[in-house]
């Protein structure tokens, strides 16, 4: 399981679903705080994110739940299960 890849879909869809401003504002804050950078355009600034990364995304998106089910969804297909 490649984390960059999985993560890059996640921020694929979820980039289709933030179409306002402070909702994408909100999402990259998150991905901030859990160590994850990314461009304005949602497109991932690194090669080297872990499990522990995607795992603190994952416990972060509570306050945008439309994104953690589409989280949910992207990790279990791709055999993460937080």
């Amino acid at each position: 399981m490649d984390s960059c890849k999985v993560l890059n879909e996640f921020l694929e869809r979820a980039g289709k679903l933030t179409v306002s401003g402070s909702k994408r504002d909100d999402l990259v804050n998150i991905l901030k705080s859990s160590g994850i950078l990314v461009d304005g355009e949602l497109r991932l600034r690194s090669s080297n994110v872990t499990q522990d990364q995607l795992k603190s995304l994952f416990e972060a998106l509570n306050v945008l739940a439309v994104l953690k089910i589409t989280a949910k969804r992207v990790f279990r297909e791709n055999g993460l299960n937080f």
